[in-house]
């Protein structure tokens, strides 16, 4: 069983469709459990959650994402986490993808590759797609290859229940600590490069 967890601020443009392509890659079994603090995200996923039995709504006291995550943590029912943020969107395999190297029990977290969705015509959207495909992409396969630490992204990763408890609320990178946690504790982290979440920077 898988539980995908979204966290979510003031997203009510973009979490319907952050939903839908995940639901269409979850089984019947699975769960998606997405947080948010403010109305108009609330009163989206509620009208998904009508439709869909496998939504859950929990309303976070709005205090930052980590309380946000320690939130779906107790109640995540999954043997394996993918964690993602309302707005940003899923490529159609991305879970898929991101669950195949879960095969091999060392495998503690899996990260996907960000793809930005950005013009490259203007000077900061030229400076994500340096940060995403020179950067992020480059560094992560030559990190595989050689089986160093890998950093996951918080635009979307797996990981396996139980690795992590409790992130502490004044945490600035919860993906950074969730990463060490997890290599601390010897389980392998692999970069997906198949596994595409696209996101629009500022």
């Amino acid at each position: 069983m898988k539980s995908a967890i979204i966290t979510a601020y003031k997203e009510e443009r973009t979490i319907g469709n952050a939903i839908e392509r995940i639901l269409k890659q979850l089984e019947k079994e699975d769960e998606l459990i997405v947080l948010a603090p403010d109305k108009g995200t609330e009163k989206v996923v509620k009208d998904y959650k009508r439709k869909d039995k496998r939504i859950k709504f929990v309303k976070d006291p709005g205090n930052g994402k980590p309380t946000a995550l320690n939130l779906a943590l107790e109640i995540a029912k999954g043997d394996i986490l993918i964690c993602t943020d309302g707005d940003v969107f899923i490529d159609e395999n991305a879970i898929k993808e991101l669950m195949k190297p879960f095969k091999i029990n060392e495998v503690g977290a899996a990260t996907a590759r960000p793809v930005s969705l950005n013009t490259r015509d203007t000077m900061l959207g030229y400076w994500s797609h340096l940060l995403t495909d020179a950067g992020a992409h480059k560094r992560r396969l030559s990190q595989r290859k050689k089986r160093k630490f890998i950093n996951v992204s918080g635009y979307l990763y797996g990981m396996r229940k139980g690795l992590i408890e409790k992130i502490p609320e004044q945490t600035l990178s919860d993906d950074a600590l969730i990463s060490e946690k997890i290599w601390e504790r010897k389980y392998d982290i692999v970069y997906v490069p198949n596994a595409k979440v696209y996101v629009r920077y500022p």
